[in-house]
């Protein structure tokens, strides 16, 4: 009896012990191949890795940037000089003021505003947490755009207070026009701008 007992107790040491030994080889090979796929992702520190970096992320972002900050005002400039001399100085004395009260009354606020944002993206990309990513863009948007109305507002009477600064009257109403007209280009450089930082922050673009 003790000997058919001792027998099933090797049997069942011996079978347990193959048992561990196959999880422990599943567990390494596991192990490796996550080991293998981390030192693919993860470029080595190089000259030739970190100029195919900066050529894949950074060209495109910096042709959005001339797209967005640099070839409109070299349009205007252009269109501008097309006219005569006299028409000419005028029309860019009026670019002028309307860039500037635009900048200062419009745009300073929103990249204020724009901070809230581009600071929590990083946040939730760290912790693991990009789920929380599409509620912080709603409440940046809605917080953004309840904040700038009053500066909506006032493109709507720049060109009378600008007058009313001593700017000459032709020029305050070309900035009154223009002023209105880029008040839909500021609504829709909020999303523009939230949706910029997600992608630059993600690593997307």
């Amino acid at each position: 009896m003790s000997v058919a007992t001792s027998g099933a107790l090797e049997q069942q040491r011996s079978a347990l012990a193959t048992a561990l030994q196959d999880a422990g080889d599943t567990s390494d090979h596991r192990q490796t191949g996550s080991d293998a796929s981390l030192a693919q992702d993860e470029l080595t520190f190089s000259y030739r890795n970190e100029v195919a970096y900066f050529i894949g992320k950074g060209m495109p972002m910096c042709f959005a940037a001339v797209m967005n900050f640099g070839i409109p005002p070299l349009l205007e400039m252009c269109i501008a000089g097309h006219i005569g001399h006299e028409q000419s100085a005028y029309l860019q004395a009026s670019l002028g003021y309307a860039r500037l009260w635009y900048n200062v009354t419009s745009q300073m606020p929103l990249n204020s505003l724009l901070a809230y944002f581009s600071n929590v993206i990083p946040g939730c990309i760290g912790a693991g947490r990009e789920d929380r990513i599409p509620s912080y863009l709603q409440r940046s948007i809605l917080l953004t755009l309840s904040v700038m109305i009053p500066f909506y507002v006032l493109q709507f009477v720049a060109g009378t207070i600008l007058h009313a600064l001593g700017v000459d009257s032709r020029n305050a109403d070309d900035v009154s026009v223009y002023c209105r007209l880029m008040v839909i280009s500021a609504i829709v450089n909020i999303f523009n701008s939230h949706f910029e930082a997600v992608l630059n922050n993600m690593g997307w673009v």
